[in-house]
């Protein structure tokens, strides 16, 4: 394969004849060549220009060649060095080799030593480039974890000089699968692989969607890697080429294969774990859920049957105005008739809200237009039952009725909870027990303040709090405002322990951005 004509080489010999011959043969293979005689003229073109691939003399007057390279690994570039040396000692060429030098040339050497140097240090840019390149796919954040595949699919694809790879997920064991590679359908056969009867019928179906001219007659060279997710081998990852010619050796496609390989299967445990912890944090609410509706059973009983011993006193009393003779007995009917209505909501909220957190965290995430109002105030009722003989006073906002957002109003409603469970908690026993709930309304944002008579935490402490599983739940409940393009932090201006929850995104109605 021949260099390309963006191939940038620079050369140092403070011999000129040396200089104008490397120059000679290099622009014959479609380089463009900057000739220097001194090394520490070169380290400054370094610094100071961009250029692929560097040819040094080992022995110059003022900086020998090895330093030239020993400079340029300090500064962090990995560009390929190929060293000349007329000597046959043979310290620095082992001395260069360890720094990374890519090969040596010794003086007298052909244009065809040459050209095979060159060859050896454009394939090792080439494998930087497209090491430099694997590793931005993968720490893409902007980018799906199918279209990260893709992309290194397509990249190693064009390194090997592929038509294309692809990915076959399987549940069987792979042994026996390392790295292999064949020569047409009949090789194929010939070969004992574990994932032979998914490859070669995958293989075909990725061909005829891609492209109908493509056969698996026409398939000519293709290798195979074994996935392996979290020690287990649970598929392969394969490349195909139709055409016949290519300059990349066995070793070389080897070790691309398997970086590759070792790229794609950290993506997919990244996923796989991502899910495990998913559902590892699911049943620690739901666990923490059950716990706190056990606690809270008694509590919520009381509240109930105190509401249902009011209807029932208010029955009794509709009962004997329906049998007064008064005229104007209607209105009181009215009234009564009403505060019984009012029980029955309180009774439904409380029942509604003990059902959701019993329930909710078995789903995945419910997004619909949910009131904000309507979520806390289910919150506040189940937490009320906590209350009874405790001399703790809450004080709550106003806060406006048409605030909407786009939601799941389960996980909202355990954001309220662990913040207000936290405060009742935290100011057990104070000389002054009291939580606060204030409202403040931005342009295009609502935020809501829990603040409690405790005092605030140290600044050091507004972070490590919110970590993963905390005891109070306020990780999860963050990772759950996050979902919602929310935010959830302490108040670093507070004297006392003060929550912000802001909800952003804020809609009508009727859906409607605001």
């Amino acid at each position: 394969m021949k260099p390309s004509e963006a191939t940038k080489v620079l050369a140092i010999d403070d011999d000129p004849d040396i200089c104008f011959y490397i120059q000679e043969i290099l622009e014959l293979n479609h380089c463009a060549v900057t000739l220097c005689e001194r090394g520490r003229e070169a380290l400054r073109l370094l610094n100071s220009q961009s250029f692929d691939i560097v040819l040094a003399d080992v022995r110059l007057p003022d900086l020998d060649g090895v330093s030239i390279l020993e400079h340029v690994r300090l500064s962090g570039s990995e560009i390929p060095f190929v060293l000349i040396t007329g000597f046959s000692e043979n310290d620095p060429i082992i001395s260069s080799l360890r720094l990374g030098a890519v090969d040596y040339l010794t003086k007298p050497f052909t244009p065809s030593d040459l050209e095979k140097s060159l060859r050896r240090a454009l394939d090792r840019k080439k494998r930087l480039d497209w090491s430099r390149d694997l590793y931005q796919i993968s720490e893409n954040l902007e980018l799906t974890l199918h279209e990260k595949i893709q992309n290194i699919l397509a990249l190693t694809a064009d390194m090997l000089e592929m038509d294309f790879g692809f990915v076959v997920r399987s549940s069987s064991d792979a042994q026996g699968l390392s790295f292999s590679s064949g020569r047409t359908e009949k090789d194929l056969d010939a070969i004992t692989l574990v994932y032979q009867e998914q490859i070669v019928p995958e293989l075909t179906d990725i061909m005829q969607k891609k492209e109908p001219s493509y056969s698996k007659q026409k398939v000519v060279s293709w290798a195979a890697v074994p996935l392996r997710i979290n020690q287990a081998s649970q598929g392969a990852v394969c490349f195909f080429r139709t055409h016949q010619k290519t300059s990349v050796g066995q070793d070389t496609a080897r070790s691309v294969l398997q970086l590759t390989e070792l790229s794609i299967s950290r993506l997919l445990e990244a996923e796989e774990n991502a899910v495990i912890i998913a559902n590892q944090q699911n049943l620690i609410l739901a666990s923490q859920n059950l716990s706190s509706l056990g606690a809270l059973a008694s509590s919520i009983t009381h509240q109930i049957e105190n509401h249902l011993n009011e209807i029932a006193g208010r029955t009794v009393m509709v009962e004997k105005l329906l049998h007064t003779k008064e005229a104007d007995s209607s209105p009181h009917i009215k009234v009564v008739l009403e505060s019984i209505g009012s029980d029955v909501k309180r009774i439904d909220r409380i029942v509604k809200s003990v059902r959701t957190m019993a329930h909710g965290s078995e789903h995945s995430q419910d997004m619909h237009l949910m009131q904000i109002r309507e979520v806390l105030d289910e919150a506040l009722d189940l937490f009320r039952c906590k209350l009874q003989d405790r001399p703790l006073r809450l004080t709550v906002g106003e806060l406006p009725a048409d605030l909407y957002i786009l939601g799941d109003a389960t996980q909202i409603l355990q954001v309220f909870l662990v913040l207000l469970n936290n405060s009742f908690d935290a100011i057990e026993g104070l000389s002054e027990e009291w939580i606060t709930i204030e409202t403040s309304l931005g342009k295009d944002f609502v935020q809501i303040a829990f603040t409690d008579s405790g005092r605030s935490l140290p600044v050091h402490l507004h972070e490590q709090i919110f970590l993963p599983f905390s005891k109070a739940g306020l990780g999860l409940a963050r990772k759950f405002m996050e979902a919602h393009q929310g935010k959830l932090w302490i108040d670093p201006q507070s004297s006392n322990t003060r929550f912000l929850v802001q909800f952003l995104q804020l809609r009508d109605a009727q859906g409607h951005a605001r």
